[in-house]
């Protein structure tokens, strides 16, 4: 878990009314974390609003607002303010008689108490692991052979990139029935004409074979767009204009067989 030089360390809070736990938990994790401490929920409601954070560890009995009220409350003000969930990791020798409440907050963790300082290094890993993995299921979408993945005409901000398998692309014609004009394989960007040229969708892309594709949401696009130099942009509408006449030329020569 060593941090890579000049990689930026994941913030914890840590929220204990125990000194003596805090201690223990603090010096094991602060060589791989920045780390901020609490004495009581409070107090950890507080650096929680005026800082951000990956990662909040706490316990579940502690004054000023129990784990649960902590946790509750953090909830509440991440969904008024639209914050992104942090994940939170309870420790306590008491979790068998909260587990019906600690279910219904949305990631959390436990780890029972007492512990080494070797099992909560070995939790956190775990921890960020599972969220990791939990988010790239969520930015992934499985296609079997024939699925729709982009529906000609319809509007939608986001891009995709092909992790597996094979798309094609298909032009519908006037008069019924449509015609393939490309193939998208693995590691090919699909959907991004749209941004370029500012419109509803062109064409339509279907799973020629059980694929797996990346979602990339449409402002992130946008703003890597953004980022890049002008001249550069510029060659890339340019471009997607050019391959747009192309495929209404290749439509109209269809219709004239």
């Amino acid at each position: 878990m060593a941090t890579e030089k000049g990689k930026k360390k994941n913030s914890i809070l840590i929220i204990d009314d125990d000194p003596n736990v805090r201690l223990i938990v603090a010096e094991t994790l602060k060589e791989y974390f920045n780390v901020v401490e609490a004495s009581n929920g409070q107090e950890g409601i507080f650096k929680y609003r005026n800082q951000k954070f990956d990662l909040i560890i706490c316990d579940l009995t502690m004054p000023k607002r129990n784990g649960i009220e902590l946790l509750t409350e953090v909830r509440e003000y991440e969904e008024r303010n639209g914050v992104k969930k942090c994940p939170a990791l309870i420790i306590s020798g008491f979790l068998q008689d909260h587990l019906r409440e600690i279910s219904t907050i949305e990631l959390v963790f436990t780890m029972e108490k007492p512990f080494d300082a070797e099992d909560i290094v070995t939790k956190i890993k775990s921890v960020f692991f599972e969220i990791a993995q939990e988010q790239k299921a969520k930015n992934a979408i499985t296609l079997k052979k024939g699925d729709v993945l982009i529906e000609e005409g319809k509007r939608e901000n986001r891009v995709f990139l092909v992790t597996g398998g094979k798309l094609g692309v298909f032009k519908s014609k006037e008069g019924g029935g449509e015609i393939f004009l490309a193939e998208i394989e693995t590691y090919e960007i699909v959907g991004e004409m749209s941004f370029f040229l500012e419109s509803a969708r062109t064409c339509t892309v279907r799973a020629l074979e059980d694929s797996v594709v990346k979602i990339i949401p449409g402002k992130l696009f946008i703003e890597t767009l953004e980022s890049l130099p002008v001249w550069f942009r510029s060659i890339m509408s340019t471009y997607a204009k050019r391959i747009t006449g192309l495929n209404e030329r290749i439509i109209e020569l269809e219709a004239k067989k």
